[in-house]
Order: C-alpha cells, then sequence, then structure tokens
C-alpha cells in the first residue's frame, strides 16, 4: 500500500499558510471583541449577580451585539457557519428559568474575579491578556501561554468560561457547470457554550479597561458614596470622579448645604 510522504517543502508551505490563517484570526478576534462586547462588561460589573432581572439586561444586550454581528457580515456579503446560525439565544422567560439552575454560578464567579482585578488594581492580570488579544501565535512562547492561563483564571474567578476566538473558514460552494468556488465563512468555536455570553464579557473588559500608552487600567469607581459605579473615565481623562454629570452634581449640591448649614 502506497503511503504518500511530505517533502520538507510540503511541511514548510503547510506551516505558513496555517501562521498566516492564525494571524489573520487572532486579528480579527481582537476588532470582532473590541466592536461586540463594547462596553457590555460594564454594564455587568455594575449589576448583581444574585439578581436574575438584572442580569438579563445585560443578557438582552449580548443577543442585540450578536444580531448586529450578523446583520453586518451579511451586508458585507460574507456568511456564518451553521453554529452561528444556530446558535441558542434564550428568550426572557428562559433566560430568567436557566439563570439561577445553571448560569448563575458562573457569572458570580466572573463578577467576582473582574471586581478583584479592578480593586486590588491587578494591573498586570489586564496588561498580560489585552496585550496578547491580538498577539500573531509565533510570537506566543510556552511561558507567556502560562501567563495567559494565569491570568485568565485569575480575572474568571475559577468560572467555567470558554476561550472566545473568531476565525474564518473556507467553504465550497457549487456552482453552475460543476465549478466550485469558495465562499468565506466566519466561525465561533465556543459559540455553542451556555457561557458564551460570559466569555464576550470578559474579553470586552479586557480591550477596553486597560491603556495601552500608559500600561494601566483605566477602570474608576464614581466618587459619588450613594453611587460607587466602575467606569472608564472620558478620553482616558485621569481627573474624572464621578461616572456622570447628574452624580457630579448631586456630589456638589449635597457639599454646598453642608457648608451653608455650618455656616
Amino acid at each position: 500500500m502506497y503511503t504518500h510522504r511530505y517533502t520538507q517543502w510540503d511541511i514548510d508551505l503547510i506551516n505558513r499558510a496555517t501562521v498566516k490563517i492564525m494571524e489573520g484570526s487572532h486579528t480579527l478576534t481582537a476588532i470582532l471583541i473590541k466592536n461586540l462586547g463594547g462596553m457590555l462588561w460594564e454594564d455587568f460589573i455594575n449589576a448583581d449577580p444574585a439578581d436574575p432581572r438584572a442580569m438579563w439586561l445585560v443578557y438582552l444586550k449580548f443577543v442585540r451585539a450578536m444580531k448586529t454581528l450578523k446583520d453586518t457580515i451579511t451586508e458585507m456579503g460574507g456568511s456564518y457557519t451553521d453554529d452561528i446560525r444556530d446558535m441558542e439565544l434564550l428568550s426572557k422567560a428562559e433566560f430568567l428559568k436557566r439563570y439561577p439552575e445553571s448560569l448563575q454560578e458562573d457569572a458570580e464567579k466572573l463578577h467576582s474575579g473582574m471586581k478583584r482585578v479592578i480593586d486590588e488594581d491587578m494591573t498586570e492580570v489586564i496588561t498580560c491578556l489585552a496585550k496578547y488579544i491580538g498577539a500573531k501565535p509565533r510570537r506566543m512562547t510556552k511561558k507567556r501561554q502560562e501567563e495567559q492561563c494565569l491570568a485568565h483564571e485569575t480575572i474568571s474567578g475559577g468560572a467555567n468560561i470558554p476561550e472566545l476566538f473568531f476565525t474564518i473558514l473556507p467553504r465550497l460552494k457549487q456552482v453552475d457547470g460543476g465549478y466550485h468556488d469558495e465562499e468565506m465563512e466566519l466561525y465561533i468555536p465556543s459559540c455553542e457554550h451556555p457561557n458564551f455570553w460570559l466569555s464576550v464579557i470578559k474579553e470586552g473588559m479586557m480591550t477596553q479597561s486597560y491603556d495601552y500608552q500608559s500600561g494601566q487600567i483605566m477602570v474608576k469607581r464614581c466618587a459619588g458614596k450613594d453611587c460607587r459605579r466602575y467606569f472608564v473615565p472620558a478620553y482616558r481623562s485621569h481627573d474624572q470622579q464621578y461616572h456622570s454629570t447628574s452624580c457630579y452634581r448631586k456630589q456638589y449640591m449635597k457639599a454646598y448645604r453642608k457648608k451653608h448649614r455650618k455656616a
């Protein structure tokens, strides 16, 4: 029986092609996480994970973000795999029923891990993950991979959350005359995992909360004593102490009244 043997030339070609695919996939992942996750993580960290209705509002934004992603791909003339097309997006009734049963524990662990990283200013964790979200595989040494795994565990708080990764797969389609042409499809390996929405939240935080220029976590807590909301300062302003003008005015009026009462 004849067995084909690959020459070194064949292997080099395969390796170069694989690297190009992976490089493109990492770049694609970095872009889509930034746009898909957006500020979803901010809504999540400021909500109570023990409250199913508060979590539903976060999940609803995730559902809308996925719909926008699929619509955008279609408008661009692209396509996506059946896994994405058929992925289960829960209705409000389904989510409120399933959340306490199977989703709440991991949501609480992630919520706790995210708060810990910010409150304890664990810059090295965010730096490790944010810096290499779009890193090329050939630059990822074994040491860096181990550092990433540890950082993921820290921010996840031990929750069962799959890695978020996007790639493009070629698909053959039959055309008149038996000619086959390639059609590129978006593929997300973890999209069928029940905690896929938590993956989007976690990765969104890592891309939105880190300032690449200063190398610091940009997330703050509102100085309002009755607010304490987590937020990212507008335009990366280090001086912003309140998450909104209404919070600032409220605290200003309290201080003003207190000052005049003493007078």
